[in-house]
């Protein structure tokens, strides 16, 4: 992949990626797993950062299809009210 290298620190460890991404974008993200990682350690007590990874990988998962499906679930009330605004106007 080409692009600019990152720096990036998490739960103790330390690597550089390249991505085509802005680099304050990817500090941005990093910032917000940290935050989850805390949140972790805070609300479970989980202090293994490979357990703390690994729980909120699950989470952020959860929340990805639960964002999806509410998607899903939009897309056809938003199809279900032009259908009805059409029938309507005809």
């Amino acid at each position: 992949m080409e692009g600019d290298p990152v720096r990036i620190h998490l739960l103790g460890t330390s690597f550089t990626i390249k991505t085509n991404e802005n680099p304050e974008y990817v500090q941005q993200l990093v910032y917000k797993v940290e935050k989850r990682f805390e949140q972790i350690r805070k609300s479970m007590g989980v202090t293994d950062p490979l357990r703390t990874a690994i729980i909120s990988s699950i989470l952020t998962v959860d929340e990805l299809q639960r964002l999806q499906q509410q998607s899903v679930e939009a897309e056809s009330v938003t199809l279900d009210l032009i259908e009805l605004i059409d029938r309507t106007i005809e």
